[in-house]
């Protein structure tokens, strides 16, 4: 074992309800709890994701704190595909934190339900493209992302594009949550 794998971990008193491990995973777990109960909702989807990107930054954050060795923890964050995920998340949470970017929004998902034809409308004095696509709240694809205001270097959106992009809002959420549940002290 090399010294940049040696990690020193400071593991908080599981007796201690404030330990902020406790507290971030079940922040994070009602956010997500409240995209479900959104139902696909605009705004209040989008905004119960936001809280959720802050909550997996914070949880990264705190992890990464309490290892001497911040290159161990992303060696381990970045060894599996939910760790990944958790940091294609944080490349959504500073789009979303430093230049409020929406990042989830609406994708069609399938074909027509009703093929759209061109209507006359009066009203405006134009054709319209009139139909009915299938859509959910995702998040969107990497390409139709504003781009960061500083160049990108971690690969996070790399791991956005392939870990997170437009998948139902929720879906890496979850991953997020059960890498960090499961996150070893012992890294």
């Amino acid at each position: 074992m090399t010294a940049s794998n040696i990690c020193t971990v400071t593991k908080p008193d599981p007796i201690d309800d404030a330990d902020p491990f406790f507290i971030g995973e079940t922040a994070l777990a009602n956010a997500v709890r409240r995209i479900h109960e959104c139902h696909q909702s605009w705004p209040e989807t989008p905004i119960a994701a936001g809280e959720a990107l802050w909550w997996c930054s914070s949880l990264d954050d705190c992890h990464r704190a309490r290892i001497a060795n911040a290159g161990a923890y992303w060696s381990h964050r970045n060894a599996s595909e939910a760790g990944k995920t958790v940091a294609g998340l944080l490349y959504a949470r500073n789009l979303t934190g430093h230049q409020l970017v929406t990042v989830p929004g609406f994708v069609t998902v399938g074909p027509p339900l009703i093929e759209p034809t061109l209507v006359w409308d009066e009203e405006q004095q134009c054709w319209c493209r009139v139909g009915l696509e299938p859509v959910e709240l995702r998040w969107l694809p990497l390409s139709a992302l504003s781009r960061p205001t500083k160049p990108e270097r971690n690969r996070r959106d790399t791991y956005y594009s392939k870990y997170v992009g437009d998948r139902r809002v929720a879906e890496p959420l979850e991953v997020a949550l059960d890498f960090f549940s499961r996150i070893v002290w012992s890294i």
